[in-house]
């Protein structure tokens, strides 16, 4: 009998349509799915249009079906608000409301069923923030059935819930992004942190751009148009530059970032997966003026791409271009840090610049492909399960 047809992995996680979360979550199942029967569990609202579940070899369902499903009484107040209030979204995603919520304990409803996701599985993979209420019970219920638990985090680790200080220690392995993360949870004693990094599944279409030679270099930004992604500042010192910027996303803060476009600033609408080679062919550098990440994934997508990146020193960016000769740093707080890269980049020799984002290109090859991550996921669970 085949390891697959016995052995299964639960995912459960914030997991919705799209978003860094969702795609690595991609990433994951793909890498597993080739050993394992993949079970994911979103606690959100995911759907079939999930980036996370698209084209890939799992089953999946979300809480708050799973919850509908479970309880006649539950289905027919759902149906009873969907009715009330002209609702035209289907009518579990109803389930939480005002009514329900005074007649039933929903943590308790949704641990339960997570207990029966649990039990029918031979590992579990929570892939979200550690500040989760339910994540604490799932750990301890875990941990009494022996079922091997893991937690991937996902954002930046700012502190840990004093409820879960102690339960660490009962997870297995935490995963992060960085060696900066990983620090940081040392403190808490968990038995075993491990870095792993993010990967793209759009990889054999962003190692097929070619390092062209270029004497006038266009500038680029992709991500979601929100306060820590410091996006509002990028734009502000273009406002004052020549250089071409291109810019795609969206998000809260698009009435803003669309006052700021000028002559030299183009903007694109939210780019789909596949889309994302489009995007890096017609940009030769990548800036990330993040606040706050975990990675960030685009940061990856450039390195595949071979592509220059001025960063803010945020994520995981520190580590992954450590070993390169990619070295443009800058604060976002203070804007001629930013100016002094993009001016330093623009006065290299075009040869220099090939050499750069070849070397990137490689160090993505040789450290971050999806073949090097994959492995790191099935041996992380081979050990765990076997």
């Amino acid at each position: 009998m085949s390891v697959k047809s016995y052995k299964k992995i639960l995912i459960i996680g914030l997991i919705d349509d799209i978003g860094g979360r969702e795609i690595e979550t991609k990433n994951i199942i793909n890498a597993l799915s080739e050993n394992y029967e993949i079970r994911v569990v979103s606690l959100f609202f995911m759907t079939s249009n999930s980036e996370a579940i698209k084209g890939v070899k799992c089953n999946w369902s979300n809480i708050y079906y799973l919850l509908y499903k479970s309880n006649v009484f539950l289905k027919l107040i759902s149906f009873l608000v969907k009715k009330y209030h002209q609702k035209q979204t289907p009518t579990y995603f109803l389930v939480d409301n005002k009514i329900s919520r005074k007649l039933f304990d929903f943590h308790k409803l949704k641990l339960n069923i997570l207990k029966k996701e649990i039990d029918n599985a031979s590992a579990v993979l929570y892939c979200g923030t550690m500040h989760l209420n339910i994540l604490n019970d799932v750990i301890k219920y875990c941990h009494d059935k022996k079922k091997p638990f893991v937690i991937r985090t996902t954002g930046k680790i700012k502190s840990i819930p004093k409820g879960l200080e102690q339960l660490i220690q009962l997870v297995p392995v935490v995963l992060v992004h960085s060696i900066t993360n990983a620090n940081l949870l040392k403190k808490f004693k968990a038995q075993t942190i491990e870095v792993i990094d993010q990967t793209t599944l759009q990889e054999q279409n962003l190692l097929t751009i070619p390092v062209l030679e270029k004497k006038e270099l266009t500038f680029g930004y992709l991500g979601r148009f929100s306060e820590e992604k410091g996006v509002i500042e990028l734009l502000k010192t273009f406002n004052k530059l020549q250089q071409k910027l291109i810019v795609a996303g969206s998000g809260p803060l698009q009435d803003e970032v669309n006052k700021l476009l000028a002559p030299n600033i183009t903007i694109l609408e939210t780019i789909s997966p596949n889309k994302i080679a489009d995007f890096f062919k017609s940009i030769d550098v990548l800036i990330i003026p993040s606040i706050e990440e975990a990675g960030p994934l685009v940061g990856i997508e450039a390195m595949a791409s071979g592509k220059i990146i001025i960063s803010t020193r945020v994520g995981a960016m520190e580590d992954r271009l450590l070993g390169t000769l990619n070295n443009f740093w800058f604060d976002i707080s203070d804007k001629d840090t930013l100016v002094n890269q993009i001016q330093a980049v623009s006065n290299m020799e075009s040869n220099e610049i090939i050499c750069i984002k070849e070397n990137v290109r490689q160090y993505y090859i040789e450290n971050y492909s999806v073949n090097r991550i994959s492995k790191k996921y099935i041996k992380l669970f081979d050990n765990q399960i076997n």
